[in-house]
């Protein structure tokens, strides 16, 4: 089926500049699915790196005490460091020495300062009450 003449100058007008909105359109939202994608992996990444930084640092602390026991707080601290920095650089994990430093702290705040957890008394259980005149009661909670 033929065009007439004005509509084929339209077709012919307006086809390239729709195809190139198109494709320009597709470009731009494949380029921010892939922007979205790559945040998503970056955060999964540190979370990982995170766990496993805080992971080396109760590694390091345990070993620290192991190795000075009763020593000053200083030395174990110094050598936990160290022991950290090295462990992770073999692994290629690049950590800056501050935040290296507060999960060391926070390690040692797990590993000594808060003892382990209690667990909670049971609730009482079910009890038989003798009532004054010899009546007995069974289900009171005491």
């Amino acid at each position: 089926m033929a065009l007439d003449p004005s509509t084929q100058v339209l077709v012919d007008t307006f086809t390239p500049i729709i195809v190139n909105a198109v494709v320009a359109t597709i470009g731009i939202v494949v380029a921010a699915v892939g922007v979205q994608v790559r945040k998503v992996q970056a955060s999964t990444a540190n979370n990982h790196n995170a766990d496993f930084i805080n992971k080396v640092a109760e590694i390091a602390v345990q070993a620290a005490e192991q190795v000075y026991g009763a020593a000053s707080g200083d030395a174990k601290k110094g050598y936990a460091i160290d022991f950290a920095e090295k462990w992770l650089a073999s692994r290629g994990v690049k950590v800056d020495l501050d935040l290296l430093d507060t999960a060391l702290e926070s390690a040692v705040m797990r590993e000594f300062n808060y003892p382990a957890a209690v667990e909670p008394a049971a609730p009482p259980t079910e009890t038989t009450v003798t009532m004054p005149g010899g009546d007995a009661e069974t289900g009171t909670r005491v």
